[in-house]
């Protein structure tokens, strides 16, 4: 579901140094803070030895805003390149039920370079300040078939992840309970932008959840017109407007994916 990923700890530190020094044939580690607010946020390390000594350059009580991360090795590539995939997922709780939609139509951001020796680097630009080429839908890359798989995978995880979420925090369920029962028409939401790789057998991996997805910042490129219709469309579902019976799903519509009380 994610590539391997790991609390920096010292376990974890012991687990490095039992690792060998050279270059691994699996990709480079990339060592993310937790938090988007601290940048640059993603850092990249070529090799074990190399993320072991920054951890133990680095003050022991900051290790808990850090995760590490391994690259997803070998990647699938578009026109040579590597790829990240920007899923957008709305969450709604509604008359004590939880409820998620997955937008059918994610983002393709594309490195502007080509893979070479510099990927790890290149990646973690990517992973630090979004798309270096302009974002494009997912409907204008792969083949259908794949993009349905893709589609398909996206939706399991994130039923899987939130359905967890769910599970480990019980006050934020029971506040939306008791909103619920206070005004019948309460409504609680947020939209998370979730970012997925896929290895070159198409198999699609978890690399983050953002709680501000940047939409409409321009951020992501000349996109505008799915993300207008994109929040239109959500804030249909929310009851917030009527359906203007405007045509729309030109640039995907919001599937759902899950439901539980």
């Amino acid at each position: 579901m994610t590539p391997p990923t790991f609390v920096v700890n010292h376990d974890f530190l012991e687990s490095l140094n039992d690792q060998t020094t050279e270059d691994r044939p699996d990709g480079c580690w990339f060592l993310k803070h937790r938090l988007d607010a601290k940048r640059p946020r993603v850092h990249p390390y070529t090799t074990s030895a190399e993320l072991h000594n920054r951890l133990r350059q680095m003050k022991e009580a900051s290790w808990k805003y850090y995760i590490a991360q391994r690259e997803i090795h070998p990647p699938m590539l578009l026109r040579g390149r590597k790829f990240v995939l920007r899923a957008h997922v709305l969450v709604a709780v509604k008359d004590n039920t939880l409820r998620l939609y997955l937008h059918s139509n994610p983002l393709v951001l594309e490195h502007e370079l080509l893979t070479d020796s510099e990927a790890c680097n290149l990646s973690a630009l990517v992973l630090q300040n979004g798309t270096r080429s302009p974002a494009y839908l997912l409907s204008e890359a792969l083949t259908p078939a794949l993009r349905a798989s893709i589609l398909d995978q996206m939706g399991v995880t994130t039923a899987h992840v939130f359905q967890e979420l769910q599970h480990q925090h019980p006050l934020v369920r029971d506040h939306a309970a008791k909103l619920s029962n206070d005004d019948e028409e309460a409504v609680l939401y947020q939209l998370y932008g979730l970012d997925f790789m896929l290895n070159y057998a198409g198999q699609v991996f978890l690399l983050e959840v953002n709680r501000s997805p940047r939409i409409a910042t321009g951020a992501m490129g000349g996109v505008h017109g799915c993300y207008t219709e994109l929040l239109m469309d959500a804030m249909q579902i929310l009851g917030v407007i009527q359906d203007f019976n405007e045509p729309r799903g030109e640039f995907g519509t919001w599937k759902d994916i899950y439901q539980r009380p």
